[in-house]
C-alpha cells in the first residue's frame, strides 16, 4: 500500500512540474512551434494581464492534458475567454498584429486569392495588399507551416495578422 502512494504521489509531483513548466518555463526554454524560443506561454500572459487567475490557468492545462485539446479552445469553450482575448494575447505572443475584420474594407481580389477550402482549413482570409505584400487575417497563427503555405497559395509575401475566429470562419 505505501509503495502505491509512493508511486501516485510521484506521479502527482511529475504533472504538477509539468503543469508549472508550462504556466512560467525557466528563462530561455525553447516552445513548442516553429521559431519561438523566446515565446512565452500563453496561459503565464494571461495570468500576468489578470485576464485570468492562475487556478483558471491550471485547470486549463490540466484538461489540456486529459483531452489534448488546444489551450486557447479549451479557455473558448469553457467561456473563461471571449475569441478577440484570444486574438489579441496570440498576437501579442507571437509580436503580430491585430485585426478587426468587421471595420475592415476587404479587397475582393485578395479575397478570391486563397480558395475557400484553403479559407476553412487555415482560418485565413486575404485583406489588402500592402506593396508586394499580402495583408492575411488568421484565427491561428500557430499552424506549423502557415505562413509558407500561405506564401505558396498567393504567391507573394504575406504579412500576418491575427483576427477573432468568429471573423474569420
Amino acid at each position: 500500500m505505501a509503495r502505491r502512494r509512493r508511486r501516485d504521489s510521484d506521479a502527482g509531483e511529475e504533472f504538477a512540474a509539468a503543469v508549472e513548466s508550462r504556466l512560467a518555463p525557466a528563462d530561455g526554454e525553447a516552445g513548442d512551434g516553429e521559431g519561438d524560443a523566446e515565446r512565452v506561454p500563453l496561459g503565464r500572459l494571461l495570468v500576468e494581464r489578470s485576464a485570468l487567475s492562475e487556478d483558471q490557468v491550471v485547470g486549463a492545462l490540466t484538461t489540456q492534458t486529459e483531452t489534448g485539446k488546444r489551450l486557447g479552445e479549451i479557455l473558448l469553450e469553457g467561456g473563461l475567454l471571449s475569441e478577440e482575448a484570444l486574438a489579441e494575447v496570440l498576437a501579442d505572443q507571437l509580436g503580430l498584429a491585430t485585426i478587426d475584420l468587421a471595420r475592415e474594407k476587404l479587397d475582393r481580389s485578395v479575397v478570391e486569392l486563397i480558395s475557400a477550402s484553403d479559407a476553412r482549413r487555415l482560418g485565413a482570409i486575404g485583406v489588402r495588399r500592402e506593396g508586394e505584400r499580402v495583408l492575411v487575417a488568421v484565427a491561428d497563427p500557430v499552424i506549423p507551416g502557415i505562413t509558407k503555405e500561405l506564401i505558396g497559395i498567393v504567391n507573394a509575401p504575406v504579412r500576418l495578422v491575427v483576427a477573432a475566429r468568429g471573423a474569420v470562419f
